[in-house]
């Protein structure tokens, strides 16, 4: 690991406190949904994994939110649009100010027919960067 590198650890301290502020874990009377925290460590499991693969030289919050990007990606690629939006949501909350995330989660919004959200997506993807004509291309197709 390089002096940059947040250890991996740290890291996942910082990955859970993203998912809580986009409300990730839904609230039961004993705390967090149990279910909730075990898909959020196993994808953030198969994030390290993905990381690794990739021989990424720095582990840190925007290579992880890449990390999880590429797996909607693939989500995607396999019409698995619940997926690909969960995938590019935990995207935008470890970074959430990349136009392309939002953009990406657009378009599985659009093929879920969750047209009112892939505007929103839209809409701030062009916010973040005025000059990214794939959110306005999506927008037209929303």
């Amino acid at each position: 690991m390089e002096k940059n590198d947040i250890a991996e650890d740290e890291l996942f301290g910082h990955f859970v406190g993203a998912l809580e502020k986009v409300h990730y874990f839904g609230a039961t009377p004993n705390g967090d949904d149990e279910l909730a925290v075990d898909r959020a460590t196993h994808l953030l499991h198969n994030a390290f994994l993905e990381m690794k693969k990739s021989r990424c030289e720095e582990i840190d919050l925007i290579n992880l939110a890449d990390a999880f990007k590429l797996q909607g990606n693939k989500a995607m690629q396999s019409k698995v649009y619940v997926d690909a939006i969960e995938l590019y949501t935990i995207a935008i909350a470890l970074c959430d100010n990349n136009a392309v995330y939002y953009c990406n989660r657009a378009a599985a919004y659009t093929q879920n027919n969750q047209h009112t959200e892939a505007i929103h997506d839209c809409n701030k993807a062009i916010e973040i960067n005025p000059n990214y004509s794939k959110a306005y291309s999506r927008l037209g197709f929303s």
